[in-house]
């Protein structure tokens, strides 16, 4: 079966390129043109990818039959987003069902990489089994204390770069193991890339409403700050009112 490795959206091409040689990748999804041009330059220069078989674009459109040169390698084809489906809906279920026979729980799911603060980012393999245990196990305590998926519509916003083990774990892997293990379903809202750089994850929670919300402590401490202004512009009983709602 395929295995999963992200990209940081701060990662610079060089670190990127180091990606996708160290996890032997061979289909590299991206959402522009830039970064497609400026990560064949760094493979290039590294000049050791020799695993990669296409690039996916799903924010561009390219043109038909488009490849690009990567040294080291050769041409590579790139394939917009309709192509990758067309390709996949090709696939006879049986191809499939053969492929899906011979994954093992133990067998490597993701690869999650470290931030690279300090050296070359370091590379986490999860199982299959990790990480369905460990949706599994946030399921049971969330059901067993909060009522959590004991039926009807579960929701949650999506938001934490897909690369990081939190994104990967609460927003794909968690919400098909609530629909599975529930007699409900989950359904996942997705925010606009910009959403938290421009402090707009407040309308999104507004249209989602979920009955869940992973917050890392930098996005605690920003909704804290918005809570804290509320009521400042009015007087007399809206504020205390304001007041009493943030005690």
């Amino acid at each position: 079966g395929g295995k999963s490795a992200g990209l940081y959206p701060t990662d610079s091409p060089d670190t990127a390129a180091y990606k996708v040689v160290h996890s032997c990748g061979s289909a590299v999804v991206l959402e522009d043109r830039g970064k497609l041009t400026r990560l064949v330059a760094a493979l290039s220069a590294r000049g050791d990818c020799k695993r990669l078989r296409a690039f996916v674009a799903y924010g561009f459109e390219p043109a038909a039959g488009e490849v690009v040169d990567v040294k080291g390698l050769g041409k590579v084809p790139v394939l917009g987003w309709k192509d990758l489906v067309k390709m996949g809906n090709a696939e006879c279920d049986t191809a499939l069902s053969s492929r899906r026979e011979k994954i093992n729980p133990g067998h490597c799911c993701a690869i999650i990489y470290t931030s690279g603060t300090t050296g070359e980012p370091k590379a986490v393999m999860l199982s299959h089994d990790n990480l369905i245990f460990e949706a599994a196990t946030c399921y049971k305590i969330l059901n067993n204390h909060a009522g959590f998926g004991t039926g009807g519509e579960e929701r949650t916003l999506s938001y934490l770069p897909m690369s990081h083990v939190i994104g990967l774990l609460i927003d794909m892997i968690a919400p098909l193991t609530v629909t599975l293990r529930s007699p409900g379903h989950a359904c996942v809202f997705f925010a606009r890339p910009y959403d938290l750089k421009e402090k707009a994850i407040k309308e999104r929670l507004v249209i989602a409403k979920p009955t869940i919300f992973m917050g890392v402590p930098l996005v605690w401490e920003k909704i804290g700050d918005q809570i804290k202004t509320l009521g400042q512009d009015v007087k007399g009983v809206a504020r205390k009112l304001a007041d009493a709602a943030k005690e």
